[in-house]
């Protein structure tokens, strides 16, 4: 199995030569050359990658590979805890001493007050605290640190969860080893090249090659902290004893008395209310006054000139009335006797 595999690794990387070598001749002889080189660079690999391996020790070899996968189990181990205290001073500073007294150490942390963020009054007895921080604990400590919570309060919630990268890393680990011996395959054709153009074509080839084996070298490195260091997101919550009250008889005194208590706090709250209205609207009732006493004091130095329209004036005609028809008429008659 272990030959098989090491076999295919060692035609993959010499494809990609070859690949890389045709690519980038641009001549016979260059090409010829090339060749060579990637003859000589497949025997190094195989012998490489070979050597030491006998068939008889085949069966040993897989052994121990399965032991070490089996040895090297990849979990990433997260919890979520929240807990309710009735003394939050005294349980977050016994979880902060904890933490000092180990190899623990603190991702994030955040405190709260319990006051709302609307900016109105809270009164001291009405807040409650909380803390909440994501902590990451050595795996093998992870266990007796969660059932230690329990000595901070009372647990009201607590999941995990349990994420096995095994195959994911030691995916990583053979891309790794097929890449680096590329790399080494890369490094000594660079010491051979002649021209310029076959320099740098392995130049860029081998630059994207090491980019690659950093980042599968990050990503291994994240893996192993993460296995490492187990994930715990704690949240601490102040409460308060829970007292049952005394059950009233409700009379009309006391529905009288709720509700003149309820309509004085909703009259008060309108009045908050009014009052941040005007304040808010304050500025802009002082920009429209000045602007509105400029734009007065503008008319009247600036008055409008109203031009005088025509009136249409009728034709008076004469009217004669009746008693005025009827002495005209005598006076005719007399003229005429």
């Amino acid at each position: 199995m272990i030959v098989c595999k090491k076999r295919f690794v060692v035609g993959l990387i010499a494809g990609c030569l070859t690949v890389t070598g045709c690519s980038g001749g641009g001549n016979i002889a260059t090409d010829n050359n090339y060749k060579a080189e990637v003859s000589e660079s497949y025997d190094a690999i195989s012998d490489e990658f070979e050597s030491g391996i006998a068939p008889s020790d085949v069966q040993q070899e897989e052994k121990k590979e399965e032991k070490v996968i089996q040895q090297r189990e990849m979990l990433i181990y997260s919890c979520d805890v929240q807990i309710d205290t009735l003394d939050y001073e005294k349980s977050v500073r016994s979880f902060k001493q904890s933490l000092r007294e180990s190899s623990d150490f603190v991702e994030e942390e955040q405190y709260s007050d319990g006051a709302n963020s609307y900016g109105y009054y809270v009164e001291e007895s009405e807040k409650k605290k909380t803390y909440t921080a994501t902590v990451r604990i050595p795996s093998e400590k992870y266990d007796a640190f969660v059932n230690s919570m329990g000595d901070l309060g009372d647990v009201r919630n607590q999941s995990s969860t349990v994420q096995n990268v095994s195959q994911e890393y030691h995916d990583n680990n053979i891309q790794l080893e097929i890449l680096e011996a590329k790399e080494r395959v890369f490094l000594k054709m660079l010491k051979k090249a002649v021209t310029t153009e076959e320099m740098l074509s392995i130049e860029n080839s081998l630059t994207s090659l090491q980019v690659q084996i950093e980042q599968l070298k990050t990503r291994q490195t994240e893996l192993e902290t993460d296995v490492a260091y187990s994930f715990v997101n704690i949240s601490i919550l102040e409460v308060e004893k829970y007292q049952e009250k005394p059950k009233e008889t409700d009379t009309f005194v006391k529905r009288l008395r709720i509700t003149v208590t309820e309509s004085a706090k909703g009259f008060l709250v309108f009045l908050e209310w009014l009052l941040f209205l005007v304040i808010r609207l304050f500025p802009y009732a002082v920009i429209g006054f000045v602007i509105w006493n400029v734009v007065r004091v503008w008319r009247r130095k600036h008055p409008k000139r109203v031009k005088k329209k025509e009136v249409y004036q009728a034709p008076k005609y004469e009217t004669k009335s009746v008693n005025s028809l009827e002495n005209s008429e005598q006076e005719e008659k007399k003229s005429e006797g």
